[in-house]
């Protein structure tokens, strides 16, 4: 997670160095009067480089996606699903994988169990 983390304040900061450099040397080829330069115009390009960066780089705790073509959005938050107040929705099959055998165990992977053993707890 840490080394996601760092590749992605890295990509974000470098791309915005860029981007910036690039905006001030766009604008001083047009009047040598805006022209940029000295120790403190470059330390503020690399300080908003890596505020940007790091802005990019802090995890999300939730996440909205637009469904097309309709006024609706899902929203994911990450988190304990239990500890959250509220109605909990939680996506089953047609069959609800009977055909697993005793898939109703304390240490199954699967998210319906630990509603069921979050609610009954299973002897």
């Amino acid at each position: 997670m840490l080394k996601h983390l760092l590749k992605r304040f890295v990509l974000y900061a470098f791309a915005t160095y860029g981007v910036l450099w690039t905006l001030v040397e766009s604008v001083s080829a047009f009047n040598e009067a805006w022209k940029i330069s000295g120790t403190a115009a470059y330390v503020t390009l690399v300080l908003c480089s890596v505020a940007a960066g790091l802005w990019r780089a802090i995890p999300r705790s939730s996440v909205d996606i637009a469904v097309p073509n309709s006024d609706s959005s899902v929203s994911i938050e990450f988190g304990d699903i239990f500890k959250k107040p509220g109605c909990v929705a939680i996506q089953v099959n047609e069959y609800f994988d009977s055909l697993l055998g005793n898939h109703i165990s304390t240490n199954s992977p699967y998210l319906y169990t630990q509603l069921i053993e979050h609610v009954s707890p299973i002897s």
